[in-house]
């Protein structure tokens, strides 16, 4: 159940984006934090020009520029620690997002397992009823060689071993899609 569990936690998509949300929002906490810090920029320039149109050499004069921009904030009106406030939560309930998720993941695996033990049980059970319902019928044969039974036992026979084989077949199906239900909840097919 356990190892059923780990594995869930490793494959299930949902925890996997839950897991990058996290990280964005950890993200954005550090541009929040940043946007109070001092910053710079530089740029360059260089330019020909001329009076005239006139494409030859000596009439084209040149310039450059270059510019440094420096800035330091000093008051944004506190939205600098709002959005880090904004930050904080975010990446809070992301933790409770994530613990809720995991405790659904968990009931899921739970609960598909034991429908699969249900379902198991269940294919066991319905097999050994057709065992029976074929004996039944074997004997309903034998009995009626003999005399003993009439062709109305060997209908009801027949009629019990095709039911017993009909259950037989939805215990199959249920067991398969529990199967289903339990690689669902594992996260199996998503990652492979």
């Amino acid at each position: 159940l356990e190892e059923s569990v780990s594995k869930a936690m490793l494959k299930r998509p949902e925890i996997t984006q839950l897991k990058y949300q996290k990280q964005m929002a950890g993200q954005g906490l550090k541009l929040a934090r940043a946007s109070n810090l001092p910053s710079f920029a530089l740029s360059a320039t260089y330019n020909f020009w001329a009076d005239q149109l006139n494409f030859r050499k000596d009439t084209w004069q040149s310039f450059y520029t270059v510019n440094l921009v420096f800035t330091v904030p000093l008051f944004n009106g506190f939205a600098t620690s709002a959005r880090v406030a904004q930050a904080k939560a975010m990446i809070k309930e992301l933790g409770f997002t994530q613990k809720g998720l995991i405790d659904i993941i968990e009931f899921e695996v739970r609960k598909a397992i034991l429908r699969l033990q249900e379902a198991k049980e269940s294919l066991h059970s319905q097999e050994k009823n057709v065992e029976q319902a074929q004996e039944s019928l074997r004997i309903a044969e034998l009995n009626f060689s003999e005399g003993l039974a009439t062709t109305l036992d060997i209908s009801s026979a027949q009629a019990a071993l095709s039911q017993a084989k009909t259950n037989y077949s939805q215990a199959l199906y249920d067991y398969v899609m529990s199967l289903a239900e339990l690689d669902k909840a594992m996260g199996v097919g998503w990652n492979d």
